[in-house]
């Protein structure tokens, strides 16, 4: 796992076909999100390296609201950066934590879980896979409707059998454990 705690700033574009925000890091900016209608400044909250080999592939980002939105890579290059897209959600979070998996499976595939607490002040978990369907990175809400983290932590356990308080198979990732890694 590699942590960016460093924050920059990003301009993006929401997508009025499927209403997510993009973010385009390539060099030459190849997906030309110059044409899209609405464009906003952000700021990276924490970012992640979970699948790809070369970049961060999960950015939290932070609107000048305050609320923020999990960027998982649509499109990956080996290195001239990456196409980035949100959920149908966008920035309708208050808070995103990560829970990481430390180790990857000999069969199937590793997955890693988000814990969104919307702005009504219910929480949802995020499943993040690759390869996603027509992504690099897919994901799927399965649970939601939590009252807190520590509910949803047990929902998750209760329906999927999934234990992230498990502090030797998971770590816990948010903003205020990336300044440990400067």
């Amino acid at each position: 796992m590699i942590i960016c705690p460093k924050q920059y700033s990003f301009d993006i574009a929401k997508d009025p076909v499927t209403g997510r925000w993009l973010l385009d890091t390539t060099g030459l900016r190849w997906y030309h999100l110059d044409s899209l209608s609405e464009h906003i400044s952000v700021k990276d909250c924490f970012a992640v390296n979970l699948f790809h080999i070369s970049a961060f592939d999960l950015r939290i980002i932070e609107n000048a609201k305050g609320e923020r939105a999990f960027f998982i890579v649509k499109d990956a290059s080996m290195g001239d950066g990456d196409l980035y897209q949100t959920d149908d959600v966008g920035f309708g979070y208050k808070r995103i934590v990560l829970y990481f998996i430390d180790y990857h499976p000999k069969e199937g595939r590793a997955k890693h879980y988000l814990f969104a607490e919307e702005m009504n002040g219910k929480w949802s978990v995020i499943e993040l896979f690759t390869p996603g369907e027509g992504s690099f990175i897919g994901f799927n809400r399965i649970i939601s409707g939590c009252l807190s983290e520590e509910a949803a932590i047990g929902e998750l356990k209760k329906e999927k059998g999934v234990s992230v308080d498990d502090n030797t198979l998971f770590t816990r990732v948010d903003e205020t454990f990336a300044p440990w890694w400067r």
